[in-house]
């Protein structure tokens, strides 16, 4: 692994290269972009980035279900429920089950995200490739570093639960700017296209979802 040297006093400290660039991707995300689009990384970075965050995510979701479930049970009296919270083995299930399932999901969410706003900036006269599309779009997780954190939060403190669910889903809106900043550097054109290409895919995702499970519901009404 690549280190970079930092010099705090009379000290030096070497940190990995990928935890420098992502503090230059908070602080100046167009920047960072262009530099990543001239140097043509090739995807294993962003490939990385989205992996870390949806281990760290989905596996903190995990601790933190199991442990709200356990206080939950505790305030009752012995349930079938609260009898299994005591397994240890299914607490590890659950976790372990959340991360693979949750890394899973998100990976694809990635390609099929990356497929989607390519098709899109394309219509918009784009002029990058689909290797440019798929890099930003994976370097647009590391907006889950503030879920990450508040997650941490969370367990530690659980009356928080409610300012993470309010960090999810204004990350989540900071993701898609990050991607929109991404695209419109990718292909060369205006921040409102990038924009467009970011957010058109998630309402064409959300689409099909509800075409596809349409039946469903109309059985059930």
């Amino acid at each position: 692994m690549k280190l970079t040297e930092l010099k705090l006093g009379g000290s030096k400290l070497k940190i990995p290269g990928f935890m420098v660039r992502m503090g230059g991707f908070v602080t100046s995300p167009r920047v960072f972009f262009n530099v990543v689009i001239h140097e043509r990384r090739e995807p294993l970075e962003p490939l990385l980035y989205v992996a870390l965050f949806a281990i760290a995510k989905w596996g903190l979701s995990g601790v933190l279900i199991t442990g709200l479930s356990e206080s939950a049970m505790s305030s009752f009296g012995m349930t079938p429920f609260a009898a299994l919270s005591e397994a240890s083995w299914l607490r590890s299930l659950l976790v372990y089950g959340m991360i693979l399932g949750g890394t899973v999901s998100e990976l694809f969410a990635w390609f099929l995200w990356s497929l989607l706003a390519h098709a899109v900036a394309k219509v918009l006269k784009g002029g990058g490739g689909y290797m440019r599309s798929l890099n930003v779009l994976g370097y647009a997780w590391v907006a889950d570093v503030a879920v990450v954190a508040a997650l941490l939060f969370s367990i530690l403190f659980p009356p928080l639960l409610i300012l993470c669910i309010v960090v999810l889903i204004v990350s989540s809106v900071w993701k898609v700017v990050i991607a929109g900043i991404g695209l419109s550097e990718a292909h060369g054109f205006s921040l409102s296209k990038g924009l467009v290409s970011a957010v058109l895919p998630w309402l064409i995702m959300a689409a099909g979802v509800m075409v596809l499970t349409s039946p469903w519901w109309f059985l059930r009404w």
